[in-house]
């Protein structure tokens, strides 16, 4: 801040120092005014009011007020149009603000006044690299280096826009230059690597390595730069002989060990990979972030190859001892033990595990999750709920607390929380629908069926091809007795899809029995029911017989309705005290 200032001083002693021509011609651009007037030759008066404006601009530059600052800038300029300084300052403020077209105008007013400024130039620079102008960039930044031959740093630059306006041939001439005038340097052969990697020169990236290497032999960066050149010329062999010679100075190296346990796993040799992961994984100077993305990917894989169970557990024992206490140790020992089915043990570690990180959504998901897989969903509206003091807006906090809410029929708060997941509109399409569909059910309960409808029908133009969604929204319809020809089209598409959901067979059946097809109805419904101990779909069954004189045989149904769970009083009535 105090060089600032001092900068910001150093230009309000130029503003009455310098002396330029100017003459007042219509038009507010500095651009299109011609100086044949001199700033010095401004009246003693004119003079003390620009000096007192340009100070009151600068101090509201530093406050951050850009309006205020380019206003006042402006009122230097209408009382002396040839005042480089304020030019230069209302570009620098444009910049910022992104108006890129217009700082460059300013910009190059400014440079024409004062041609030998090195921050006007390094300002307009600026400008047109970041309105996207290479060519513009790339001219300015060689009148900065043709004027400013000693700043090392400026040649760099210049080198770099090269490369970004795919110009790497003039890119690399500008650092051989620049070795040949100052000699060679690691930031020299940086730019160099850079460039023949992008390029795909990998011998020459191969010999910028090495020479990196040989300015500073200690930087393991270095080293991995060659290593990476030398995998993509498939000499693989000379590649691991680094990593040993890495290991030999530095037998804790992280980047070593993990390359080579990786290596070592490409060519199936699982123990000796093995060997130098569960080196690395020992190290505690490792990320254990790192460590915690090589345990969750092998548990990706459990369901397919479920031989590696050991490994993971071997893995997690020792991240646990490796990094006793933490957040991460409790929430991976907790993913360890959901998959092994101990339920309450892994929520016991993500609860230790958010006392320590309570703000971590991470684990509050995996938490949930827990819950939501063994539908515990008291467990998970108190969890959500938890969850949400912390991320008030988070949207799967919330879909998890409506559905929670939902299920144990605390409707206004799941209203609440799943309209809001609607309002935040999360990119998780999926997400929102599944969220839609969720009110759709709440408010059918409620019998509220235009907010049941609209909701559905927003869920199926999110997902239309997802079968449960098609035969809930279908089913609905159907026990509402409305818009069966609707209803019937839904279901069929879900049928489509999946020909042996029972519940689908089900639905499409009940649909039918609604529209007086008692026949064609009994067929799908005599399905379902052939797989099912569902006491809707048992009770659905009896009432199409019976509506076919079937009585004897509904009978049976109605009976095996109750025996699997069928309580209310209709089937008591259509039982008649039998």
């Amino acid at each position: 801040m105090r060089a600032y200032i001092i900068f910001l001083f150093a230009i309000t002693i130029s503003v009455v120092s310098f002396s330029c021509k100017t003459t007042k011609t219509t038009g507010d651009s500095p651009k299109k005014k011609e100086i044949t007037q001199k700033s010095g030759d401004l009246d003693p008066l004119t003079q003390q009011r620009v000096k007192r404006t340009f100070v009151d601009a600068c101090t509201q530059m530093m406050r951050g007020d850009n309006a205020s600052a380019i206003e006042l800038f402006e009122e230097v300029l209408s009382a002396d149009p040839a005042n480089h300084a304020a030019m230069f300052n209302i570009s620098k403020i444009l910049i910022t603000q992104r108006q890129f077209d217009e700082a460059i105008r300013y910009g190059k007013a400014a440079l024409e006044k004062e041609k030998n400024n090195f921050w006007y130039y390094e300002s307009l620079q600026k400008a047109y690299e970041n309105n996207g102008d290479y060519p513009n960039a790339i001219k300015t930044q060689e009148e900065i280096v043709s004027h400013f031959p000693k700043k090392l740093d400026q040649k760099l630059k210049l080198s770099e826009l090269y490369l970004r306006n795919n110009q790497p041939e003039k890119a690399l001439s500008q650092l051989n230059q620049i070795e040949q005038d100052k000699g060679p340097s690691e930031e020299i052969y940086f730019k160099k690597f850079q460039i023949y990697n992008q390029q795909k020169q990998f011998e020459k990236g191969l010999d910028a390595a090495n020479q990196l290497i040989g300015l500073n032999p200690q930087e393991t960066r270095y080293y991995q730069f060659k290593i990476d050149m030398l995998k993509r010329l498939s000499r693989e062999a000379e590649a691991i002989a680094i990593f040993q010679e890495i290991l030999d100075r530095d037998p804790e190296n992280g980047y070593a060990l993990l390359s080579l346990a990786d290596y070592y796993k490409s060519i199936n040799q699982i123990e000796k990979s093995d060997e130098y992961l569960f080196k690395a994984f020992s190290n505690p100077g490792i990320s254990p972030d790192g460590k915690i993305i090589i345990i969750e990917g092998l548990m990706n894989y459990l369901s397919n190859e479920p031989q590696i169970m050991p490994r993971i557990k071997k893995l997690t024992s020792i991240f646990n001892e490796t990094h006793p206490g933490s957040a991460k140790a409790y929430a991976i020992q907790g993913k360890m033990l959901f998959l092994e089915g101990q339920i309450d043990s892994a929520r016991f570690y993500y609860r230790k595990a958010l006392e320590i990180e309570p703000a971590n959504t991470t684990t509050w998901l995996d938490l949930l999750e827990t819950s939501l897989d063994t539908k515990y969903f008291d467990r998970l509206y108190k969890d959500a709920g938890d969850a949400l003091e912390y991320y008030p807006n988070q949207e799967r906090f919330l879909f998890f607390y409506g559905i929670s809410g939902s299920f144990l029929e605390k409707y206004g708060p799941a209203i609440h929380a799943l309209e809001k997941v609607k309002k935040i509109g999360p990119e998780d399409k999926e997400l929102l629908a599944q969220a839609c569909a969720e009110l759709g059910k709440i408010y059918h309960r409620q019998e509220n069926y235009e907010e049941s409808d609209k909701n559905y029908l927003q869920a199926m133009s999110l997902t239309p091809d997802d079968p449960f969604l098609l035969n809930n929204y279908a089913y609905y319809l159907s026990v509402r007795n409305d818009k069966l020809a609707k209803a019937q089209e839904y279901i069929e598409k879900a049928l489509k899809i999946l020909p042996e959901q029972i519940s689908f067979q089900d639905t499409y059946g009940w649909i039918l029995y609604q529209q007086g097809k008692f026949a064609e109805a009994e067929k799908w419904l005599a399905k379902a029911a052939k797989n099912s101990s569902s006491s809707v779909i048992l009770e659905h069954y009896g009432d199409v017989l019976n509506k076919q004189g079937k009585k004897e045989e509904a009978i049976v149904q109605w009976k095996k309705a109750i025996e699997n769970g069928a309580t209310d009083l209709e089937i008591e009535e259509k039982l008649g005290g039998q």
